[in-house]
């Protein structure tokens, strides 16, 4: 609502000058070695204020007050103005390191259709029969009512009754709750995240290490490849790819085993179709959690002192590089299993004499 809107504008900004206020006192104290603080003020604000600043966003409301429209931009301003309380308070012999983490840009999402596709694909715990269909329509409606009634009725879901019909259904809470389940979705914000239910590491895992599971994800990427926007026929899917391509084969094991990236240049995704799955509608908006803007998958980082090293910095740089960075600044040893490489020099004397310009780099 417009004044649950103007409540949270005023909860951010309140939270951001107390974080100044007293990140700075505390930074005054006595003289640190690493000093580190984060305004997530401009998280929250992103993804729940974006309508208001695009125009052509779905759920832009032009005869929003100025007080809205320029909520984003106050709370900026007010974290920019916070940091540069804390840049002076840390003197001009410190060097500065200041991430913008993984930007923001509309809510396109896509993820949310995977659910469905993972039943209409005979990978989840129920077979894709019209009453099934209907349970699971019926469980997105549900999660739209009030939250008091919602609890009441994940209570009764989760009795034997409840679990044995949304087990039928392909629409358990918990996908691995059921030996039937060969892989189901995992959320992973807006790359969409898909998990086999492999024995051995996981308690009722009914697919097999090695082949079994390597034929599993290579048909799931190739049907996610093959989903088109009903509208103009275009593919919805940027890129998909498995933990193990991307991370290597010592990846942690709590990581999706397959991962979508879904298509940003194609407006809002709530629909899809192939000849596999049919045509899938899931909708975006959700009125418990009403994001309008989410994630890029892009960072940057500006960093100012006598050791940065422009030269590395000037090749580019990725996020990872960031704690090899501070561990050097620091001298502190780098250890070999570390990711990312140092973007600064060796402190020396010479070079603490000096104050070069200030660099900034974008990182991914």
């Amino acid at each position: 609502s417009v004044a649950g809107y103007r409540a949270l504008v005023q909860g951010l900004l309140a939270g951001v000058a107390a974080k100044g206020e007293f990140a700075s006192a505390l930074l005054a104290r006595e003289p640190w070695d690493l000093f580190h603080c984060t305004f997530s003020e401009s998280q929250c604000a992103g993804h729940q204020f974006w309508q208001f600043i695009v125009h052509r966003h779905p759920w832009n409301d032009h005869s929003a007050t100025p007080d809205l429209r320029e909520a984003l931009l106050r709370i900026y301003q007010s974290i920019d103005e916070a940091v540069g309380r804390l840049v002076a308070a840390a003197g001009p012999d410190a060097e500065v390191l200041t991430v913008f983490s993984h930007g923001m840009v509309l809510y396109f999402d896509g993820p949310q259709l995977l659910p469905e596709f993972l039943v209409r694909l005979g990978l989840a715990s129920g077979g894709n029969s019209a009453a099934g269909s209907r349970l699971r329509a019926w469980k997105t409606r549900i999660t739209h009512l009030p939250r008091p009634v919602k609890k009441v009725i994940k209570r009764l879901a989760q009795s034997a009754i409840g679990g044995r019909a949304a087990a039928a259904a392909g629409c358990l809470v918990d996908p691995f709750e059921s030996a039937q389940t060969r892989a189901g979705f995992v959320t992973n914000n807006r790359c969409g995240g898909i998990r086999l239910n492999l024995r051995g590491r996981e308690p009722l895992g009914c697919i097999e290490p090695g082949d079994e599971a390597d034929q599993v994800l290579a048909h799931v990427a190739r049907e996610l490849r093959a989903l088109v926007n009903p509208a103009n026929g275009k593919p919805i899917v940027a890129d998909v790819f498995t933990a193990r391509e991307r991370f290597g084969a010592c990846h942690h094991p709590d990581l999706p085993d397959l991962l979508c990236e879904f298509r940003t240049d194609a407006g809002m995704i709530e629909d899809c179709e192939s000849p596999a799955v049919g045509r899938i509608h899931a909708p975006i908006y959700h009125p418990h959690s009403p994001r309008s803007g989410d994630h890029t998958p892009h960072s940057r980082v500006w960093m100012s002192g006598p050791l940065i090293d422009a030269r590395h910095v000037a090749n580019g740089g990725h996020v990872t590089d960031i704690a090899a960075t501070v561990l050097a600044m620091l001298d502190v040893p780098v250890p070999a299993w570390i990711d990312g490489t140092a973007l600064c020099h060796a402190r020396t004397p010479r070079q603490d004499e000096g104050r070069e310009q200030a660099t900034e780099v974008s990182v991914r």
